[in-house]
């Protein structure tokens, strides 16, 4: 027998907003999120301790945050796990500051008019980026190369999120990386969504020609496939230099 969520009441949506010296972008996140239709909603907003006036942007809001948080933390996988502790929703989504949701009728799309088997502990959709290109990846073999699939499109069950926190060991986005590619080794029931969840604002971590971003890689594949994962490094290495390739180009034709 399906095991359905049709004779319960509207979840309620945790939206996890972490942010770190956001003061130009962080009211255009929260006006984002506050002007969602979708009524079954708390914002919860973890905030790295930032030196500029993030913070008292933040308190601008206090009336429609259920949750807000403000200190030291280890990187953005450790102020979601804070997050994720304060969460009191059935689902649990993460929208950083600078993006924002792709218009305001996106969780009642998802939510209202949708049931949602209760086995399904990921909800996926689709991410437009800042330059016009649209992210629907999937949790498959092609996270072996790289990470397909945003969390500004997934929406978690919260109690999956609790039984499995984001690694804090990594600085950049490995912590993503490294559970997408667990969600799909572990056959984690997904759900895909025909929807634009968010805008993604390029520019942010993950966009950061770094090596020592890109080695993180290494890591994420030892970590859920160990020696197996190793072969696929030779993408890592691929991708580093066409991305920065690719940099020096746009350098050129600027100057």
């Amino acid at each position: 027998m399906t095991n359905v969520t049709q004779f319960q009441p509207a979840p309620v949506v945790s939206i996890i907003v972490a942010v770190y010296n956001g003061a130009q972008v962080i009211e255009k996140t929260l006006t984002s999120i506050i002007g969602q239709e979708y009524r079954h909603k708390e914002i919860i907003v973890i905030d790295g301790k930032s030196s500029d006036q993030t913070w008292d942007i933040v308190q601008k809001f206090t009336d429609h945050i259920a949750y807000s948080l403000s200190e030291k933390d280890k990187g953005i996988p450790d102020a979601y796990n804070k997050g994720i502790s304060a969460a009191k929703g059935d689902w649990i989504f993460f929208l950083n500051a600078d993006d924002i949701f792709a218009n305001d009728q996106v969780l009642s799309t998802i939510f209202s008019s949708q049931t949602h088997d209760n086995n399904i502990e990921v909800l996926a959709g689709s991410v437009l980026s800042t330059d016009g290109r649209l992210f629907n990846g999937r949790f498959n073999w092609k996270l072996l190369i790289k990470n397909t699939v945003h969390h500004q499109a997934i929406f978690y069950r919260s109690k999956f999120l609790r039984l499995n926190p984001y690694n804090t060991s990594y600085r950049s986005y490995g912590h993503d990386h490294e559970h997408n590619l667990l969600i799909w080794k572990h056959h984690i029931r997904v759900k895909y969504l025909d929807c634009v969840v968010a805008n993604w604002a390029r520019g942010g971590i993950s966009d950061m020609p770094s090596w020592k971003n890109y080695t993180e890689e290494f890591r994420v594949r030892k970590n859920a496939f160990g020696l197996l994962g190793y072969p696929f490094n030779i993408f890592t290495f691929l991708r580093f230099f066409w991305k920065r390739t690719l940099l020096k180009i746009d350098r050129l034709y600027a100057e």
